[in-house]
């Protein structure tokens, strides 16, 4: 079962991605479930993981 820690890793790159394949100045909206939400808040914060209210492990495809 993937953890926590390898959802913050894929939601990272495919933000980082679509930040990279942007043009300079354009607004980016992300529309993802909770989870996504909460690592990508935390990781947008400098917060660990454990502030996203989880119990470190998550269903994920």
């Amino acid at each position: 079962m993937p953890t926590l820690l390898d959802l913050a890793t894929r939601a990272s790159r495919a933000l980082a991605t679509c930040l990279d394949r942007a043009p300079a100045e354009a607004t980016i909206a992300v529309v993802a479930h909770d989870s996504v939400n909460r690592v990508l808040l935390c990781e947008a914060l400098g917060l660990p993981l454990a502030h996203t209210g989880g119990c470190g492990r998550i269903r994920a495809a």
